[in-house]
């Protein structure tokens, strides 16, 4: 079984960060779920705050399933506050219903690219993954920790 490049990079950077003492801020490195991973691109400013986009890349063995809020994956977006990682609200129209019910396919070798609008702060994005369409064995895949000055 070939192990994709970026696996082996995410590993030698978590065994790296742990011989260093890592870091003050809990999932600095990110953390994948069933081969997806999360990247937050390097934040663009904008006249209402920064553009980060997000790139969803699916690395794993097959489809996965990402829960949908919208037409898009469903994104839980924390920020680093007082110490600890504190969910940023969504409004409550944030996320209409999908055109497709369901959960969001993602073949293998597939990538979504999503963007938000960050204020400054230090952040991290999660989507929600399953390697089962009847989505049972659920996990979240966390971005990891970006600033926006």
């Amino acid at each position: 079984m070939k192990i994709p490049p970026r696996t082996v990079l995410f590993s030698a950077l978590a065994i790296a960060l742990a011989a260093c003492g890592g870091s003050s801020i809990a999932g600095t490195v990110g953390t994948p779920a069933h081969g997806v991973f999360v990247t937050a691109g390097h934040p663009q400013p904008g006249p209402q705050g920064d553009t980060v986009y997000l790139s969803i890349d699916n690395e794993g063995s097959g489809t996965t399933y990402l829960q949908q809020c919208g037409d898009n994956p469903t994104l839980d977006i924390q920020q680093w506050v007082n110490g600890h990682w504190q969910p940023v609200p969504q409004p409550l129209t944030a996320c209409p219903a999908p055109t497709t019910p369901g959960p969001l396919e993602l073949a293998l070798g597939q990538t979504l690219v999503v963007t938000r609008i960050f204020t400054s702060g230090t952040f991290r994005v999660g989507v929600f993954v399953a390697s089962k369409p009847d989505y049972t064995d659920v996990a979240e895949s966390m971005s990891a920790s970006f600033t926006v000055p």
